[in-house]
């Protein structure tokens, strides 16, 4: 029997406060781009600019270190987020992850050396690890699912301001946590189901149905999903996702896909786009100026592909069906 998908004010504010983490993790990564360029940030870690010298090796080494300690410290928020995520909950990730975030932006903002800025890169890598593994986790399981898809100045501010602007993201991440629900899918693996469902009724409440029958057949799909599992997991062990063929394959697609993506040179091009622009020949200004339109697109292409592949599918997004032979 089919039931009404509401989307309530509640699971509105919940879902705001939640895309926090999504700007803190994506701002958190993209905010290299701008300190790379900006002179003021060579000239505050006592780092030199001209290629010439003798010591800009020591400047381009401190340049691939910030971004691959990054990717460090996030690979290592991301492993630990799922086991710490069963065990504590969502929201106490999104808070571990704020307050990381704070810190680490409060240290990357007050460098004043290259070892200083290295550390805070570690440590704010390690807190958007954490939330980048959680935000989507906590969405799929708290939104409907038919939802589910959806600077230049002459001083040291120039690059630390925007360095400063992870610690805003990750306030009001942490703000957030003491509104947004705890997600009913944890609630009931916790044998909390008095607490799921009165979650679900905020999340999906519909005034023309006092009963809040979706909360109640929500819940129900919830712990025979959860039951499944359980049951899967102990018939088939822990390593079934690659003993068994058929979750090794689901597992090898989902793998592939990701490194996929990521082989394109992304994020390569992405955080030294700045840096590619200036070695083009463009002066400081219009390598900034280049960098934010792309920046401006990729944001609107972003949420363009959220919209659309809820309704032409993932797959027709990622590749283009092959014809055959004529």
């Amino acid at each position: 029997m089919a039931y009404k998908q509401t989307f309530t004010r509640f699971n509105v504010i919940s879902v705001l406060f939640a895309s926090f983490g999504s700007l803190y993790c994506g701002y958190t990564l993209a905010v290299i781009i701008s300190t790379l360029g900006q002179p003021t940030f060579y000239s505050s870690l006592g780092l030199v600019t001209d290629t010439s010298d003798s010591g800009y090796g020591f400047t381009n080494a401190i340049i691939s270190t910030a971004n691959g300690i990054f990717f460090a410290g996030a690979f290592f928020g991301a492993l630990l987020a799922g086991g710490l995520s069963s065990r504590l909950g969502r929201i106490r990730i999104f808070q571990m992850s704020s307050i990381v975030g704070i810190i680490g932006g409060a240290i990357q903002t007050g460098a004043i050396s290259p070892a200083m800025y290295l550390v805070a890169r570690l440590i704010t890598g390690f807190g958007m690890g954490l939330s980048f593994a959680v935000v989507p986790v906590w969405v799929s399981e708290v939104a409907p699912p038919k939802f589910r898809g959806l600077m230049a100045v002459d001083t040291s501010f120039g690059w630390r301001f925007p360095n400063a602007i992870i610690i805003v993201w990750a306030v009001l991440l942490l703000a957030g946590t003491f509104i947004i629900p705890e997600s009913p899918r944890w609630l009931v693996t916790k044998e909390r189901d008095g607490e799921a469902l009165e979650v679900l009724r905020r999340l999906h409440h519909d005034p023309s149905d006092p009963q809040d029958t979706f909360a109640h057949q929500e819940l129900l799909l919830i712990r025979n999903q959860i039951s499944d599992d359980n049951k899967q997991r102990n018939d088939g062990g822990k390593w079934q996702i690659i003993a068994q063929k058929t979750y090794r394959r689901r597992l090898i697609v989902a793998l592939m896909t990701t490194i996929g993506s990521q082989n394109t040179g992304i994020l390569v091009i992405n955080n030294f786009n700045a840096l590619l622009y200036a070695s083009l020949g463009l002066n400081n200004w219009q390598a900034l100026l280049l960098s934010a339109g792309y920046n401006t697109w990729a944001m609107i292409a972003n949420f363009l592909g959220a919209v659309i592949s809820d309704r032409f599918g993932r797959r027709k997004l990622l590749c283009k069906p092959l014809k055959p032979p004529m």
